[in-house]
């Protein structure tokens, strides 16, 4: 072994001690944040507080500048930090206790028809923590007193029946439970609601307590805080109201809309996003190039997309086919694409400067709500 060498192998090694120390320290703060969650827990404190997140951000930059290091790099592990420090938290069903609805006083029976999956357990686990009593009807599940692989052929029990089953199977759920006459509310949280907006009609004019809602975020979120939720009514303003009522003091958005207005705004604001970034991560693997070898060429506006769009593509292509293959008007956005994406190639082929400036004055104004 040359000095070279034996030095590299020493120098590697006082890194690795350092590391173990890093570990150590990390594990040591995880251990204060789970003591923070329990003071939280007992003293009816929420687990967020972003004015303490800021300045806990802001002591790391100014270490950093001492210590001659990355702000950028400093902050990144900071906030990385942070978020795991909740998530000790969390794990305390913290976030969950501190947004029970104080004058939410009546619980209620319900079944979860999907709810061994993964917005059906994150229903369950909130209808549960603000103290209602949950039923599951999976077949992805071992059954038990509370838990069923088929729905129940008798339903009079359940005040309220969720369903969350896969997108393509909905309309075929919805159409089991109201065949059994349940006296209860049902309401569905699909992605799109053409499928199944006249079964909830024709139910509602039978008679049937059902409305529809969808929730615009993802089973991990940490707190309903200006999260969107969003009631699609076909008419029972019971079963609405209801929903809403459920809600009530988690700080989320609620909205109410007919049912037949969901798909048109869903095009827009979940079809196309997806759309975009399932072609830019299509585009990049047709490009020629591996992402190993695209790495040093890329910068903060790249890795950005590359983050949502890695995101999408570790998801169930299942629920991202749907969404594109279902919604009615998908030739609508299809066709926008096509047309923008022609008219931005002849404005830049032809070298079109005024053009270009004026349709980012336009997109500017428009995302300033003008």
């Amino acid at each position: 072994m040359t000095m070279n060498e034996k030095l590299l192998k020493q120098l590697r090694k006082e890194i690795q001690h350092i590391d173990e120390q890093i570990l150590y320290l990390i594990a040591q703060r995880m251990q204060l944040s789970k003591k923070i969650g329990m003071v939280k827990l007992n003293h009816g404190i929420t687990i967020r507080n972003t004015h303490v997140e800021a300045e806990v951000l802001k002591r790391a930059r100014n270490v950093a500048q001492n210590l001659h290091l990355s702000e950028d790099f400093v902050s990144t592990l900071m906030k990385m930090i942070i978020e795991e420090s909740v998530s000790v938290q969390r794990s305390l069903k913290i976030e969950k206790k501190m947004t029970t609805p104080k004058n939410q006083k009546n619980t209620i029976k319900c079944l979860i028809v999907g709810g061994a999956g993964k917005m059906g357990g994150w229903l369950t686990n909130f209808l549960q923590s603000h103290g209602h009593s949950v039923d599951i009807a999976d077949p992805q599940i071992t059954p038990s007193k509370s838990k069923f692989k088929d729905i129940p052929d008798s339903l009079d029990k359940y005040e309220a029946i969720f369903v969350s089953t896969p997108l393509d199977t909905v309309p075929t759920v919805l159409k089991e439970i109201l065949s059994k006459n349940s006296s209860g509310i049902v309401a569905d949280i699909a992605s799109l609601k053409t499928p199944i907006a006249n079964i909830l009609r024709s139910s509602w004019e039978k008679g049937h307590q059902v409305t529809s809602f969808h929730p615009m975020f993802g089973p991990n979120i940490l707190t309903l805080k200006n999260k969107n939720i969003i009631i699609c009514s076909v008419g029972c303003t019971a079963a609405d109201e209801f929903i809403a009522s459920l809600f009530e003091g988690t700080g989320a958005n609620i909205s109410t809309i007919p049912i037949d207005m969901h798909d048109k705004f869903m095009t827009y604001s979940l079809g196309l996003p997806h759309l975009v970034n399932l072609l830019f991560g299509l585009i990049l693997l047709n490009s020629g190039y591996t992402f190993t070898q695209l790495q040093p060429f890329t910068g903060t506006t790249f890795l950005r997309q590359v983050k949502i769009a890695s995101d999408l593509f570790s998801e169930n292509s299942s629920l991202y086919h749907a969404i594109q293959s279902q919604n009615p008007y998908r030739d609508e956005l299809f066709q926008s694409f096509q047309k923008m994406t022609y008219q931005l190639y002849e404005i830049t082929s032809q070298n079109n400067l005024e053009m270009f400036t004026q349709l980012i004055k336009l997109g500017k104004k428009y995302f300033k709500g003008g």
